[in-house]
Parts: structure tokens; sequence; C-alpha cells
């Protein structure tokens, strides 16, 4: 095999990242007392419970009245939750994700993921991919070709594709849990820059409508970036397939969108790692040559970027929106509630 194939195929074993960990925990958030009177039951991180609760069950809906943050010690990492709520995580190291909800209304939720791969970077790519299935010598080729296409223009184009991801996590093993995202319909884009400069591209911050996870109709903000993987064509196709990077977002009902959202991002954009956690996955990173792991300085510059993108171009500025903007966003939740309802 030549040195450039040799190449390409470390590239792609590179991006081979949403099958790291088929790992999976689910666990409710309670307040500080909570936790002291029930420190024995807590369960290790790594353990995958029998019967993982669905944050799809069918429950009565509540709206909370007002939402308090309380710290989720994850003993590698740590997240501020809202309290009463639920988090699931699954993979590790650069791939480590999760989702949180609240178990009365799963309309209310927040996901993060660090590194969902592979993807294809054209429709033309992909079905180059299946000339390789079977004995051609091409590791991989199989989940390369069943891995969805994105548009390297937008990273937002990831959302879409979440039942494609998810059908793949569950086709592999990868243990991987994905919001629908259904009825995805952008209302508003926001200019967003990340400090992982020339590594990403198409960095992408949309509020968007969308049907929860309990149904009902929704406000979302989603910000993604996409993996600027070196090119490799093959009949003027470059192969090389890409994977989005810090994709986060917030989900809740358009009636109490605006009263929630500071909160939501604020809790989504608190995630932390233990030094610990971040050396060791430097390490495993080196030792299988994927993209080494960001530092909790590196990924908090990226979680500041967005949440001031966000606080600019949403609210208008300030902590509180103005009454300017506030109009426009009643307007736009108007607009999603009338074509979700």
């Amino acid at each position: 095999m030549g040195i450039r194939k040799k190449r390409f195929f470390a590239i792609i074993l590179a991006v081979m990242l949403v099958v790291a960990s088929g790992c999976i925990n689910i666990r409710s958030i309670k307040s500080p007392e909570d936790e002291d009177e029930d420190e024995d039951s807590k369960i290790n991180i790594f353990e995958e419970e029998d019967e993982p609760n669905n944050p799809t069950e069918e429950v009565s809906q509540q709206q909370p009245t007002g939402l308090t943050l309380v710290e989720y010690d994850g003993g590698y990492f740590s997240v501020m939750l809202p309290e009463g709520w639920q988090i699931q995580t699954m993979g590790q190291y650069t791939t480590f994700g999760f989702r949180a909800w609240d178990p009365q209304n799963p309309d209310y939720e927040i996901f993060y993921y660090g590194n969902l791969g592979p993807l294809n970077k054209s429709e033309n790519a992909k079905n180059g991919w299946a000339s390789y299935l079977g004995n051609m010598g091409v590791p991989n080729a199989e989940l390369n070709y069943d891995a969805p296409v994105v548009s390297m223009d937008s990273a937002s184009s990831v959302f879409y594709k979440f039942d494609e991801l998810q059908a793949m996590s569950d086709k592999y093993g990868a243990g991987f849990s994905f919001p629908a995202l259904s009825n995805l319909l952008p209302q508003m884009s926001i200019p967003i820059e990340t400090a992982f400069g020339e590594a990403t591209t198409g960095n992408s911050m949309m509020f968007a409508g969308v049907s929860g996870s309990n149904g009902g109709a929704c406000g979302g903000m989603f910000m993604a970036s996409l993996w600027n993987t070196i090119p490799y064509y093959v009949g003027g196709v470059d192969m090389t397939p890409t994977a989005a990077l810090h994709l986060a977002g917030i989900i809740a009902p358009v009636e109490d969108f605006l009263n929630v959202e500071a909160t939501l991002t604020q809790s989504v954009f608190s995630l932390r790692f233990t030094e610990k956690y971040i050396q060791d996955g430097i390490a495993y990173s080196t030792a299988v040559g994927e993209a080494a792991m960001a530092s909790n300085a590196a990924r908090q510059a990226v979680f500041d970027k967005a949440n001031k993108a966000w606080s600019e171009h949403f609210r208008g500025g300030g902590s509180d929106i103005d009454i300017d903007k506030l109009n426009e966003l009643n307007d736009l939740l108007d607009t999603i509630k009338d074509a979700l309802n």
C-alpha cells in the first residue's frame, strides 16, 4: 500500500469517533442536601444501566415556574443542571456527550457532544464508499458509507442528521442518544467564531423552532462546528470524512422559552472536566491517532464566544432582552407555535 493511501486511511481512522465508547449512564439531579443523603447510591459513570430511562416516555406536562441550577458532579466532569433534571452521559474523551432533561416535561432539554463522526462531505463521497464495501481492504468502508452527509458551508446541517446519527449509533453499538429534532424550522442565524481557528469550518449558531422530545412546539438554540479535515481526492471527490465538533443545544416550549433560555445556555456552557481526565484524554488521543482533547480553557473560550454571540444577536446585547428585540422574538415564537401546533 502506498504512503498516500496509508496516510488517507490514517485520516479516516482519526475521525471514527462515534464508536469510541458505548457507555451510558442516567441519573437525576438533586439538591446538595439530597446528594449528601444519597451518596452511597452513586453509580459509576461508565456503568450501563439495565433499563435506562427514556426521555421520550409519556409524562404529564408541567412547566417549571423557575429553574435553580445545582452542580452535577460526574467524577471526571461537572456541569450545572436544573434541580430535578435527569442526565444521560455517553462517549469518552473527545467523544464525550450528554443529554439532560426535565422528567416532568422532556420538552425542556439541553445537550452537548464533543465530537460526532464520521460525516461525509458530499453525496458523491458517500456514494464513493459504496465501491469499497466488501473485501476491498479499506477499513471502516461500511461505516463511512452509512455516515450522513453534511454541508461544509454550515455546521447547522448536522442537526438535520440526528436521526441518521442515531441509526448509525444503534447499528454499531456506540451507545449514543440524540434528540429527534423533528420539524426543525430555522428562524435566526447568528454569526460565531470559535477558538479553534483553521481547524474548524462552517461554524454555526441558530435559533430555530423544533418539536420537542415530548412533542410540543419548542424554540431552540443550536451551535456546532465542522472539522476541517485534510482532503484526499479520488476521481475529483474529497473522500476524507469530517466530524462535527462542540455541538450544543437548548430546547424549551415556545411559551416559556424567553423565561428559561438564559438559564439553559448558562447550564450547557458550564461543562468542565478534571485536569486528570484531560491529560488522560490527550494520552488516549496520541495512542489512537485522534485529535488531542481540548483543555478546559480552550473549551471555555468556545463557550464564551458562543454565549457572547447569543447574547448580542438574540437578546440584543444585554442579560435582559430589550423591548424591540422582545417583540421580534415573540413574533418568531408565534410563527413557530403556529407552524408546529
